[in-house]
């Protein structure tokens, strides 16, 4: 599942988010906004459309990652109801070396 939002009426992307998976299971990735429109509720919006899609769908799993350098996305997505688990695990392959 794929959401954005647009600019108007410059038509210009300045938020998007993405919701991969299955019919049980999804990450919740690239909630990303313009820089220059943050602070706004577009993130927050993003990903109440990828929860709601998730809902619908009856998707019951859904996780998430996020940079530990930006330290208030921590706080951003605890207060849309996300909770950190102790059981997360990377292939280290896939991190660049």
């Amino acid at each position: 599942f794929l959401v954005s939002i647009r600019e108007q009426p410059s038509d210009q992307l300045v938020g998007i988010a993405f919701l991969i998976g299955n019919a049980r299971h999804a990450q919740l990735v690239d909630v990303t906004v313009h820089p220059e429109v943050q602070r706004q509720g577009l993130g927050r919006r993003l990903q109440a459309e990828c929860l709601e899609f998730a809902r619908k769908h009856r998707i019951r799993y859904i996780s998430l990652t996020w940079d530990e350098t930006k330290p208030w996305l921590r706080q951003f997505y605890e207060s849309m109801g996300v909770e950190e688990i102790d059981n997360d695990m990377w292939q280290s392959t896939s991190l660049p070396q």
